[in-house]
């Protein structure tokens, strides 16, 4: 929330009980009870800022998500009470009735979330509740089991691939770091193993993968030059977590040095991956839109093969299944 929006806010919370103490020391009931509804709903609103407004981040644990539910359920409940002691045509009144839609909606998808997860229902029935939330309002942060059910809506027909000569469809750009975003979830949900041995590698890569969103969001809104900066900075943080898996490696052996040679291996893509986005940035900088937009979709084959690095790091059955989710992943950025 702005800083601005909070010092307003809390200015006029405590502006309300002022004038609340001064007409309950007149004796005016009247205007006493309208002053305690406008603070009660001042305090509220408060809440609802600070839990993040129209955003919501809910949690794949049932037990985290009662929680949750419970205190959407109490701001409800606060802001329905209080709204109809509003008279007709208050200025505020609007404002209240839109917090409470939001409010009501995030309730029922964090309802539908916990029914999902705890009657362990088929994942795609999420993605309409995701829907109809989004309909209403609601940005929905998105955790590891949404990013499931995006990988699932954007999934499209399959169709047989045909040849034709290279053009460049830059509507296709911001689905291609999109899909590069959800490679990352993928890898980062699934099959990140935290030890003992690898916390430098954690940090590394942590660090690398926020400069790596951060460049892709400058690189869909055209941003050529911040976002060749960030990819720079993210490709020397993947380069500090290669080297350190491979030291790693080299002083384990047996099963521990296979899971850190996997990962080296795909850290180093990722390298190649931000080296080749930094590329792409300057074309497009300097106006070569074709080259920018070819080496973009070079990317994409580069990042499958990342995740494929990522398959030899899990076992037999999960590689089955993760291999089947980055198929789907890649048909959505498939050039025809």
């Amino acid at each position: 929330m702005p800083e601005d929006e909070i010092t307003l806010l809390l200015q006029r919370i405590k502006k309300k009980k002022e004038d609340l103490r001064e007409a309950e020391a007149q004796g005016d009931k009247a205007t006493s009870e309208l002053l305690s509804t406008r603070l009660t709903l001042l305090n509220a609103e408060m809440s609802y800022l600070e839990s993040g407004g129209s955003s919501i981040n809910a949690p794949d644990s049932p037990s985290k998500l009662e929680f949750l539910l419970k205190e959407k359920k109490a701001l409800l409940e606060e802001f329905k009470r209080n709204i109809n002691h509003l008279p007709n045509g208050d200025i505020e009144l609007s404002k209240y009735r839109e917090i409470e839609r939001i409010l009501n909606a995030q309730y029922e998808y964090l309802s539908a979330k916990h029914k999902v997860i705890s009657e362990n229902r088929p994942v795609k029935e999420l993605g309409r509740y995701m829907q109809l939330a989004e309909a209403e309002g609601v940005q929905i942060v998105a955790s590891l089991l949404e990013h499931e059910v995006e990988l699932k809506r954007f999934k499209p027909a399959k169709k047989e691939r045909k040849k034709r000569e290279f053009t460049v469809d830059f509507r296709k750009i911001p689905t291609i770091i999109v899909v590069l975003l959800l490679i990352f979830s993928l890898y980062t949900g699934l099959f990140w193993r935290k030890t003992p041995y690898d916390r430098d590698i954690i940090r590394n890569y942590v660090v690398a993968r926020n400069h790596y969103i951060a460049a892709n969001d400058h690189y869909v809104a055209g941003d050529y030059e911040n976002s060749g900066k960030e990819y720079a900075v993210a490709a020397a943080y993947f380069n500090k977590a290669s080297k350190d898996a491979d030291l790693a490696a080299k002083g384990e052996s047996g099963k521990m040095q296979i899971y850190f040679d996997n990962k080296r291996r795909f850290f180093q893509e990722w390298e190649r991956i931000s080296l080749r986005m930094i590329e792409s940035s300057k074309e497009f900088q300097v106006g070569s839109a074709r080259l920018g937009a070819a080496h973009a979709e070079e990317v994409v084959d580069m990042a499958e093969t990342a995740g494929g690095k990522v398959l030899e790091a899990v076992s037999k059955d999960a590689a089955g299944e993760a291999k089947s989710k980055l198929e789907a992943a890649g048909a959505v950025v498939e050039i025809v």
